[in-house]
């Protein structure tokens, strides 16, 4: 060969590039709880297909049922209070009225039917605070349904899993 030139020759070309890099996802998601809880349930196994909302763990929820529970007696008593100061106020209303009624006729005086409508109007601001109490109790028995449902993890995409860091048990 001269000048560093080849005979040309036919043949079979054979393909051998290596050449290094990496394979990337284009979606992943990193998943993790809100809740501090031991894993009682993992549903899926690495490999596994998921759709989004799938269920993929469960974590344990004894404790946040039982939040649930005293949540839904509070709310369960305040709305007895709440029906218990209605019928006191329809009562302090009708006293009320009687006295007036009574005073109009001079048989009563004007300081007692002022107790009168004081007694009232003090029911009455207690019924108003008591339903602002049950409106209060029915928003933390929403906030517990709510952790509640924090307890399953659900897949947010679609895709595999590819790892499961953690045990039932954790």
């Amino acid at each position: 060969a001269l000048l560093g030139f080849s005979k040309v020759e036919r043949g079979a070309i054979q393909s051998k590039y290596f050449t290094s890099g990496s394979l990337v996802y284009r979606n992943q998601a990193r998943l993790s709880s809100e809740l501090v809880a031991k894993i009682s349930k993992i549903y899926v196994l690495e490999g596994d297909q998921v759709d989004i909302g799938q269920e993929l763990v469960k974590l344990d929820d004894v404790s946040v049922r039982a939040e649930i529970a005293q949540a839904e007696a509070q709310l369960a008593r305040a709305r007895i209070d709440v029906m218990r100061l209605e019928r006191e106020l329809e009562s302090k209303h009708s006293d009320w009225l009687r006295i007036l009624e009574l005073q109009s006729k001079g048989m009563v005086s004007k300081q007692a039917a002022d107790l009168a409508h004081v007694t009232f109007d003090s029911a009455r601001f207690q019924l108003e605070a008591n339903r602002k109490n049950a409106i209060q109790e029915e928003a933390a028995l929403s906030q517990k349904m709510k952790l509640l449902e924090k307890t399953v993890i659900r897949s947010p995409i679609r895709g595999v899993v590819i790892a499961i860091p953690m045990k039932v048990g954790e």
